[in-house]
C-alpha cells in the first residue's frame, strides 16, 4: 500500500489516475462550494463496512473540507479492508489551490 496521505498537487493530478477521488466531505460543507471536476462525493454517514465502494476494494483517494478527520476515517475505514486508499493532505482547499478544476 502507498503512504496514507498524498499532497494536494499529487491529488489533483490523480484526476487522470484510475483511482478514483472521493468527495467525503459533509453534505453542509458542500453547500456553495462547486464540486471538483471528475470527482464523485459519498455521504461520509453512510461509509461504513458495506458500502459498495469498501466492497469493490479498488485503490482509492479521499478528500473532506481540510483533509483531517472526515477523509482520514474513510482512507482508514478502507485500508482496514486491505484497499490502498489515501487522503489528502489540506482537502478542498488544498485541491483547488494545486489548481483542480471546479465542476460548472
Amino acid at each position: 500500500m502507498t503512504d496514507p496521505y498524498l499532497p494536494a498537487i499529487e491529488a489533483s493530478e490523480a484526476l487522470s489516475d484510475p483511482r478514483p477521488l472521493i468527495d467525503v466531505r459533509k453534505a453542509t460543507a458542500r453547500d456553495g462550494a462547486p464540486d471538483i471536476a471528475g470527482t464523485r462525493w459519498i455521504d461520509p454517514f453512510r461509509l461504513d463496512h458495506d458500502h459498495p465502494l469498501i466492497e469493490a476494494a479498488v485503490p482509492v483517494i479521499f478528500f473532506c473540507v481540510h483533509g483531517h478527520e472526515v477523509s482520514r476515517y474513510a482512507c482508514a475505514l478502507a485500508r482496514l479492508h486491505r484497499i490502498d486508499a489515501a487522503y489528502v493532505e489540506g482537502g478542498y482547499e488544498a485541491l483547488v489551490t494545486a489548481g483542480a478544476r471546479r465542476a460548472p
